[in-house]
C-alpha cells in the first residue's frame, strides 16, 4: 500500500479488516454485533487523497465503517486551500456535514455554491458533482455514504481550472445580513463596520424599554428605537481591533442574534465579536494562503470527562515532510475554553500573517481545554487543578498530537505559552519539564494560582460591599514566595541554560502585575535568564494577549 488511497477505497478496505476484531476499548463483537464499540481518536487512520481523484492536499481520517447489516461509512475530510475532488457520483447518495472552514460545491449543470461550517449538504443518488476548498480557505467536512454492491462512489473526469475558478453565481449574503428577522419584519444587519472604523449595532426588539451595547467603551452605549422596533446606534470610529460586546435588554444580557461571530466561554456564549480591520496581524490579509484548524475529541481518564483540543496546521502543511514541524501549545485563561485563542485571540490568523510574511517559522499550534478536573472554572482553586492539567497535557494531549501530525519530538521544537491562568500553567509545566519544552511564554500570568505559592485566603465578611471585595481581592493577589523553590525545585542558572527562551509580558494596569514582578525577582535571584516586558497603561485584556502572541511567535524555533 502506498499510503495514497481514495477515501472510498480506504473505507471499504478498513471496513473488511475491522470486522470481528477486538475493539480498542477491550470489548468484542463476537456476540453477534450486539456490543457497543468505542473507537478512540488515536485508533483512526489518516491518509492522503489519491492524485487520481483529488487535486491539491486532501487528508482523510476514517471515522467509522460499515459493519454487519449497516451499509454506511464515514470519514472526516480536510481540503487545503485550492484542493478539490474530481467529478463523481454516489450510488446511494451522500451527506456532507461541514465542520470548519469554507468551501465550494457544484452540481453538474448548476452554478457553483459556497458551503460553510454548520452546513449540511445532501447529494441524491447518481447526481454528478464535485466539492472542495476555496482558493484561499480550507474546509473540513464529515462525509457519510452507503455502499451499493460494494461501491460508494463512481469517479469521473477531473474538475478543470476554469470550472474551479468559475464565479459563485449564488453567493451567500454576509452572515449578519442573512439572519432571519426576529419578532417579525425584515432581517437586521448587525454589526456593520464602516470604512472609517465606525460600527453600527442593531437589534429588533419592539417591546423592549431600553437597550444598551456594552464592551465597546467603558460605559454602555444606549441604542435608539425606530418605528419598526429596531434599536440602533453608530459608534465613533474605533481603533482597528477585535472587540467583544453584548446587548443589555431591559437588564438581560444577550449576544447579538444577528451576528454568528461569538466569543465562546466555558459556561456558554453571552458575547459577540466584531473585527474593525486594520494593519495588525489579526486582521486577515487578502491574497495569502490560510492554515487549517481541526478539532479533536477525546475522553480524559485523568479528569474523568470528555474534552477537546484544536490543532492549527499552516498553509501547505505536508504530513510527509522529511523535517517534522515545530509545535506551540497555547493555553487559554480562566472561564474560557479551548476555542478562545482562535475565536477571540485570532491566533490562527496571526500565525497565517506572520508565516506568510516570513516573520515566523511554519509551525503547528495546539489549543486544549485548560482545566485539570471535570469542575471547569469552578474547580480552579482545587489543589489538583494545575498538577492534573499538566498530566493531561503531557500524558493525553501531547502523545495524541504526535501520533496524528508530523511534528518534532525534540524540546527545541516544542513551545508552551498561555494567557492568565494559561500563563501560570505554561510556566509551571514548561519550567519543570525542560526535557519536553525549550520555549516558554506567559502573557499576564496568573501565578497566584500556583498551589504552593497561593496565600491563605480568608472568607469574606458578612455584608461585604463590592468595593471592599475588590480591595480584598487585590490584597490576596500576592505570592507566598516561600513556596517558589518547591514549585520549581530544579530551576537554577544551569537549568536555565537548557531554555531557548523564557518570555513574560504583563500590563502595568493589570491586577496581576504584582505577582509577575514577584516572580521576576525570584528568577533574577536564581540566575534564570528571562525576557520580561511591562506594557504601560494596559490591563488584563485581549489586545495585550493578541499582541503578545504576535511578538512571541517570531522568536520561536529560530
Amino acid at each position: 500500500m502506498t499510503g495514497r488511497i481514495t477515501l472510498c477505497a480506504m473505507l471499504l478496505v478498513l471496513g473488511v479488516r475491522a470486522q470481528g476484531q477486538q475493539s480498542p476499548e477491550g470489548t468484542s463483537s463476537g456476540d453477534g454485533g450486539r456490543t457497543m464499540v468505542i473507537t478512540p481518536a488515536t485508533a483512526r487512520p489518516t491518509t492522503v487523497g489519491a492524485a487520481d481523484h483529488f487535486v491539491g492536499t486532501v487528508r482523510v481520517t476514517l471515522l467509522f465503517q460499515a459493519t454487519g447489516a449497516s451499509r454506511a461509512s464515514g470519514a472526516s475530510v480536510t481540503f487545503e486551500p485550492g484542493a478539490r475532488s474530481a467529478w463523481h457520483t454516489h450510488p446511494l447518495g451522500q451527506t456532507l456535514i461541514v465542520t470548519s472552514g469554507m468551501g465550494w460545491i457544484q452540481q453538474a449543470g448548476e452554478p457553483k455554491r459556497e458551503i460553510r461550517a454548520g452546513d449540511v449538504i445532501w447529494t441524491p443518488p447518481g447526481v454528478k458533482h464535485w466539492h472542495g476548498a476555496t482558493a484561499t480557505t480550507a474546509v473540513t467536512h464529515t462525509a457519510i455514504q452507503e455502499a451499493l454492491d460494494g461501491k460508494v462512489v463512481e469517479w469521473m473526469e477531473p474538475v478543470s481550472d476554469d470550472q474551479y475558478r468559475s464565479p459563485v453565481t449564488q453567493p451567500r449574503q454576509p452572515a449578519a445580513a442573512a439572519q432571519p428577522g426576529f419578532f417579525g419584519g425584515q432581517p437586521v444587519r448587525s454589526p456593520e463596520v464602516a470604512s472609517d472604523g465606525a460600527v453600527t449595532f442593531r437589534l429588533r426588539a419592539p417591546d423592549a424599554r431600553e437597550v444598551y451595547v456594552r464592551g465597546i467603551t467603558p460605559q454602555p452605549i444606549p441604542l435608539k428605537r425606530d418605528e419598526q422596533g429596531v434599536w440602533s446606534v453608530t459608534t465613533t470610529p474605533l481603533k482597528p481591533d477585535l472587540y467583544s460586546y453584548s446587548f443589555l435588554v431591559d437588564g438581560l444580557t444577550i449576544a447579538d442574534p444577528s451576528n454568528r461571530r461569538t466569543r465562546p466561554a466555558y459556561y456558554g456564549v453571552s458575547e459577540s465579536s466584531v473585527l474593525v480591520p486594520g494593519d495588525n496581524p489579526w486582521t486577515p490579509r487578502p491574497g495569502i494562503e490560510r492554515g487549517t484548524v481541526a478539532r479533536h475529541f477525546f475522553r480524559s481518564a485523568i479528569a474523568g470527562d470528555d474534552r477537546q483540543y484544536l490543532v492549527y496546521t499552516p498553509a501547505n502543511y505536508d504530513p510527509t515532510r522529511k523535517k517534522p514541524y515545530p509545535v506551540l501549545y497555547l493555553l487559554h485563561g480562566l472561564f474560557d475554553d479551548a476555542d478562545a485563542w482562535t475565536q477571540v485571540g485570532a491566533a490562527n490568523v496571526i500565525l497565517d500573517s506572520l508565516i506568510a510574511e516570513g516573520k515566523a517559522e511554519p509551525m503547528l499550534m495546539v489549543n486544549t481545554l485548560g482545566y485539570g478536573n471535570a469542575d471547569g472554572p469552578a474547580g480552579h482553586l482545587r489543589e489538583d487543578m494545575l498538577p492534573s492539567f499538566g498530566r493531561i497535557l503531557l500524558e493525553e494531549v501531547l502523545p495524541r498530537v504526535e501520533s496524528q501530525y508530523n511534528v518534532s519530538r525534540q524540546p527545541a521544537d516544542r513551545a508552551i505559552a498561555g494567557l492568565s491562568m494559561g500563563g501560570a500553567e505554561a510556566t509551571l509545566i514548561g519550567l519543570n519539564h525542560l526535557d519536553t519544552f525549550g520555549w516558554v511564554g506567559s502573557f499576564s500570568g496568573a501565578y497566584n494560582l500556583w498551589p504552593l505559592t497561593r496565600p491563605k485566603l480568608v472568607p469574606p465578611p458578612v455584608g461585604e460591599s463590592p468595593a471592599d471585595a475588590r480591595e480584598r481581592f487585590r490584597r490576596e493577589l500576592v505570592l507566598d514566595v516561600a513556596g517558589l523553590p518547591r514549585s520549581f525545585p530544579a530551576l537554577d542558572a544551569a537549568a536555565s541554560s537548557r531554555l531557548r527562551l523564557l518570555w513574560i509580558a504583563c500590563g502595568t494596569d493589570d491586577v496581576l502585575i504584582g505577582v509577575n514582578r514577584q516572580f521576576k525577582t525570584y528568577l533574577d535571584g536564581q540566575g534564570v535568564k528571562v525576557t520580561y516586558t511591562e506594557v504601560p497603561g494596559i490591563g488584563h485584556v485581549w489586545p495585550l494577549w493578541r499582541q503578545s502572541l504576535a511578538d512571541f511567535a517570531p522568536l520561536l524555533f529560530r
